[in-house]
């Protein structure tokens, strides 16, 4: 009888009378494997908050994520003694709709970040947020980028 501890002592109960019966019914339906399996909730996932960008319908592209993928061997010509060159992929990806972009870049430094960012918004449209980690080459760029918009703000009258 796996219907629960109540189901069990009315069954019982219609038959014979036993003594503190509820206990016993009770205390076989916590042991019995079965009972345990059956009755088990499932789970449901705990998901936080997502960020406004994440949310609200917006173009593609106007908030944007970046990061580094590679090293990758690059070959720019087919056959066995070709010389091979170590390039990385730099991967935008949409906040809004998660579509990716990729740009191949030659090595880490921020000017060439500098550059595949100015291929991915002269393709895609200027962006009004940009999230990645804090690797050195995305400070660099952010720092020579925010001299440029000074330099460039201050020398307009």
């Amino acid at each position: 009888m796996h219907g629960g501890s109540l189901v069990m002592l009315n069954y019982l109960r219609s038959k014979y009378w036993i003594l503190r019966a509820k206990d016993l019914t009770k205390k076989l339906y916590r042991e019995c494997i079965t009972c345990i399996r059956y009755s088990k909730k499932n789970t449901t996932q705990l998901m936080g908050q997502l960020p406004d960008v994440r949310v609200k319908a917006d173009r593609a592209f106007k908030s944007s994520g970046v990061d580094y993928a590679g090293p990758i061997n690059i070959r720019f010509s087919p056959g066995r003694g070709a010389k091979s060159y170590k390039g990385y992929i730099c991967l935008f990806i949409c906040m809004v709709t998660r579509a990716i972009h990729l740009e191949a870049v030659t090595d880490l430094t921020a000017k060439a970040f500098i550059a595949a960012f100015r291929r991915f918004t002269s393709r895609r449209g200027h962006c009004q947020d940009v999230y990645s980690d804090n690797g050195t080459n995305f400070v660099g760029a952010d720092r020579q980028l925010r001299d440029m918009f000074n330099s460039a703000k201050s020398s307009i009258p």
